[in-house]
């Protein structure tokens, strides 16, 4: 590794948090500076303006629950980033398919899946959701309620290049769902 790399490598790493690997004097001095507090904020600032430009509706239901600057602010710090956006909104809404609230890892796995249909580059994926996605998409695009989950059915969406429009939805029975 080149000196450049390695000092690239541990600004990167004190923009990230994650502190100094190596006892090299500039990268000790600006670990202490004020700036660099104002750098990191700057840099999830702008991971935040493209998440909410390439995942509309994930960004809307995530400032809903107040998590929008948290979620995306953690994912920053704690993964190895991609400079460029299409591959940090895919592994952004990955990353988001592991969250803990339901209706996060749905939305996020349906967005996913629409972003990569839409290249034409994946086959069908089902997707099981818990309430009707076509009330979700809605309501999150008029800001309206988001419909609670529905007793006695569940929702298979249906996201692939080859499905006409990309999406489908197919109601069924709750007795019918998959356990």
């Amino acid at each position: 590794m080149t000196p450049l790399e390695r000092e690239q490598r541990g600004i990167l790493a004190l923009l990230k948090g994650r502190g100094l690997a190596s006892r090299d004097p500039y990268l000790e001095r600006i670990s202490n500076s004020p700036r660099l507090e104002i750098l990191r904020e700057i840099a999830v600032r702008w991971r935040m303006y493209q998440v909410e430009a390439q995942c509309r509706y994930t960004s809307r239901l995530l400032k809903r629950q107040q998590r929008f600057e948290q979620v995306v602010g953690q994912h920053f710090i704690s993964n190895a980033t991609s400079p460029f956006l299409e591959t940090f909104t895919l592994d952004f809404l990955r990353a988001l398919g592991a969250d803990a609230d339901v209706l996060v890892r749905e939305l996020a796995s349906s967005e996913l899946a629409i972003l990569i249909a839409h290249e034409g580059k994946q086959e069908a994926v089902e997707i099981h959701w818990d309430r009707n996605p076509d009330l979700v998409f809605s309501a999150l695009e008029i800001h309206g309620p988001v419909p609670l989950p529905s007793a006695g059915e569940h929702f298979i969406l249906r996201v692939g290049s080859e499905i006409r429009g990309l999406v489908e939805c197919v109601r069924e029975s709750a007795t019918a769902a998959p356990q």
